[in-house]
């Protein structure tokens, strides 16, 4: 995979620490261990690796986008938390949502970390699914153009108040918990941190997505646009 425009300037090899603490193999529970290593398997080197970034409140349709657009861009790794938290035998087998949500959300995050960290190491491509609510995340997008990444940031915008419905209807449909305090909370940190996230990225792009949408062919269509977008400047940059 080619970089794309702005890559050429790069340093390939950072002298950068991984800005976010993340456990040792040892230190992660052996279940959570085996689900990670598995994704760590599977993925690719690539000469000119690619991250993209998503950015968006939990109920926006980050998830939904993103796997629309990793089925357009394999092979990538698409990693997201809550797909390593979901994959954990023992979450799956807990009735109680809720109390899976509590025991296993931040187990499952520090293994995804140590994921990112491993899949930078390992230089494959990476669709990383997440909200991009927490401020160390400008440090990593910055470690990783040191290590010789593009940088790709969607950002699925979407009002709280929908946001919040979605999420509701989830877990009614799904089972799924996640904690409504998250939303507003995340959407303050996000739009902070917006201007910091588009001075590091190669590709920028916003998605609106502010009507209650069932139908999956509108990230479909989105994440059709934004691949269009993604191969072409990385054709112009060959």
């Amino acid at each position: 995979m080619h970089a794309l425009p702005g890559a050429g300037n790069r340093v390939v090899k950072s002298r950068m620490t991984f800005p976010i603490e993340t456990p040792n193999e040892r230190e992660i529970d052996p279940e959570i261990l085996s689900v990670v290593e598995a994704v760590r398997r599977k993925a690719a080197a690539k000469d000119a690796p690619v991250l993209i970034h998503t950015a968006g409140v939990p109920g926006a349709g980050k998830s939904s986008f993103a796997r629309a657009l990793a089925r357009r861009l394999d092979p990538i790794t698409l990693l997201a938390f809550d797909a390593i938290m979901e994959a954990i035998p023992s979450y799956r087998t807990m009735a109680n949502k809720e109390e899976a949500f509590a025991r296993y959300e931040l187990p499952a995050r520090a293994a995804g970390y140590w994921l990112v960290r491993e899949l930078i190491a390992k230089k494959a491509d990476i669709l990383f699914d997440h909200s991009a609510s927490f401020p160390k995340h400008v440090d990593l997008l910055r470690f990783a153009k040191g290590a010789g990444y593009s940088i790709v940031f969607v950002y699925v915008r979407t009002p709280s108040k929908i946001a919040k419905e979605r999420i509701l209807a989830r877990q009614r449909k799904e089972g799924r918990h996640t904690p409504l305090s998250y939303v507003d909370e995340r959407l303050t940190i996000i739009e902070a941190l917006l201007d910091r996230y588009k001075r590091l990225a190669d590709v920028y792009a916003v998605i609106d997505n502010d009507t209650h949408r069932d139908d999956l062919s509108f990230f479909a269509n989105e994440a059709q646009k934004l691949a269009e977008k993604f191969q072409k400047a990385r054709c112009e940059s060959c």
